[in-house]
């Protein structure tokens, strides 16, 4: 991924720790991505309806609304379903785990967390994401041709 691509790529952070939050932001914009945050669940919802990220980084731990909870909205929604998540929580037990990935998530970070091997895993992911977006649009382009080819 260049570094062209990286500029023009969102990342929605969620997390309630307002140091946190920052510190994800700081990190993710240092590194060329342009970010969206948001202290809770609900308002996440909100930003994600909007603006469609690349990308949702989330933690686990919040009030009102739990990250599980925000995954399995936004894995609902037909407008946020394809957004890839991945969790950065202080949530280590292997059960935790299994039910962030079984919610959505492409991914489980346990604080405290190394930088760079958050942009890593980002990076990976954000790729992925982009690669089976555009296999889908070429498998939609292969089948509308093969209508004209039939008719």
């Amino acid at each position: 991924m260049t570094s062209m691509e990286i500029e023009k790529l969102t990342l929605l952070i969620v997390d309630d720790d307002k140091l946190i939050l920052r510190a994800l932001s700081i990190i993710f914009e240092q590194a060329g991505y342009t970010t969206l945050t948001a202290s809770d669940a609900q308002e996440a919802l909100a930003l994600a309806d909007e603006h469609c990220p690349d990308l949702i980084v989330s933690d686990i731990v919040m009030p009102q609304m739990d990250g599980f909870e925000l995954s399995r909205r936004l894995k609902t929604n037909p407008h946020t379903e394809n957004i890839p998540i991945i969790f950065v929580t202080g949530l280590s037990a292997t059960e935790d785990k299994i039910s962030g990935f079984d919610l959505g998530a492409v991914d489980y970070i346990t604080k405290p967390f190394q930088p760079r091997e958050v942009i890593a895993r980002i990076k990976s992911h954000v790729t992925m994401a982009r690669l089976r977006q555009q296999l889908q649009d070429k498998n939609a382009q292969l089948e509308a041709a093969l209508l004209q080819v039939k008719l």
